[in-house]
């Protein structure tokens, strides 16, 4: 199973949580924290990872397969961010450098 559109969605989303105001820190430098750019750049990643699942899918099962992966991805989020939000906001580069590689195979 292709696992670009799950590390492009868990990008996405972990952009959309880092611009919420519960992981904005006074102590943070400027570059990590939340706003309107954050939140634009997750939903451009959350959007291209629909796109991703289309093309890799198809027109009928990709919007299927795109909500599952969004569904799993979501949930390791969640699991990570209950226990370990540091780490889970710090895995975004990671999983976008390991879905472009993916694509480009």
């Amino acid at each position: 199973m292709p696992l670009e559109t799950a590390c492009l969605a868990f990008a996405g989303l972990s952009q959309v949580a880092r611009s919420s105001a519960r992981f904005q820190h006074k102590g943070s430098p400027f570059w990590s924290r939340g706003g309107g750019a954050t939140r634009y750049s997750g939903i451009a990643l959350l959007i291209l990872s629909f796109a991703v699942a289309m093309w890799r899918f198809g027109p009928i099962k990709g919007p299927v397969a795109w909500t599952g992966l969004l569904s799993l991805s979501g949930v390791v989020l969640l699991l990570l961010l209950s226990s370990r939000p540091r780490l889970a906001l710090g895995l975004t580069p990671l999983a976008l450098t390991f879905a472009l590689l993916l694509c480009a195979l």
